[in-house]
């Protein structure tokens, strides 16, 4: 490539961030100039020219909340980030004017549900909250909350297929004395004449990996290499738990 032609591409991109930077700053200042019950000192004002620190610090910003749809944005200032997740965890960064991350925590936002033991256990093995709490420079935020979103929404999609599971069959919820995240369904099958409580012990990225089980007979007995086998039938895919508990129960899983 001729060094014209690298300039007129270093150009291309600065003033594709310049623009995108405008535009963060637009919207700062409008929601600032808006009249608010709650006004928060620490936003730009319509008059104010940010200085190269906050410039800078704003470039991160954005970098930061391009690359993390999944994260809801609920402060964004030069020195502080606050985004949250659909479930409610809510992620607080404090930012140096120098680019570093003097702080980053997360916590329950305020309202948030209460959280079973089979979800704590799942999101402590994703290691979510570390993977952020982890990070010393704004240029590294990026990728891990990328990251850690995506270990929050395989924990948020094994929860809630769970929760619709137990609204259609019996199923109960634990973590198992190790940490692990487990379901328990309890079974009755007509057809293959007995009752048993299946215990399935859950991957944090769920529904990748395998999926561990153990049967205790309640009623009849249970053939073990018939449930190894429905086990196998249903090693990948979507909604693995509901096609496992469903087949297990003399169900048509192929309709879930």
């Amino acid at each position: 490539m001729r060094e014209s032609d690298a300039r007129g591409l270093q150009v291309a991109a600065l003033g594709e961030q310049h623009g995108a930077l405008s535009a963060t700053l637009a919207q700062l200042r409008a929601a600032a100039a808006a009249p608010a019950a709650d006004s928060d000192p620490a936003m730009p004002l319509a008059g104010d020219a940010p200085g190269p620190a906050e410039v800078v610090a704003l470039q991160d910003a954005h970098a930061v909340l391009d690359a993390v749809a999944v994260w809801r944005p609920e402060r964004v200032a030069p020195t502080e980030l606050r985004l949250a997740l659909p479930s409610g965890r809510a992620l607080h960064v404090v930012l140096t004017a120098a680019g570093s991350v003097s702080a980053a925590y997360m916590r329950d936002a305020p309202g948030a549900p209460p959280r079973g033991a089979f979800e704590e256990a799942l999101w402590a093995a994703s290691g979510a909250a570390a993977v952020v709490q982890g990070v010393k420079r704004a240029r590294d935020l990026p990728r891990a909350l990328e990251e850690a979103g995506f270990r929050a929404r395989r924990v948020e999609g094994a929860v809630a297929e769970v929760g619709e599971l137990a609204r259609r069959f019996s199923v109960r919820t634990m973590a198992a004395p190790d940490g692990a995240a487990q379901l328990v369904a309890t079974v009755l099958n007509p057809a293959a004449n007995f009752k048993a409580a299946v215990t399935l012990t859950v991957p944090w990225h769920y529904p990748a990996g395998r999926i561990a089980f153990s049967c205790a007979p309640l009623a009849g007995a249970v053939d073990e290499e018939w449930l190894g086998d429905v086990m196998a039938r249903h090693a990948a895919g979507r909604a693995r738990l509901t096609r496992i508990v469903a087949e297990l129960a003399g169900a048509a899983a192929d309709a879930f």
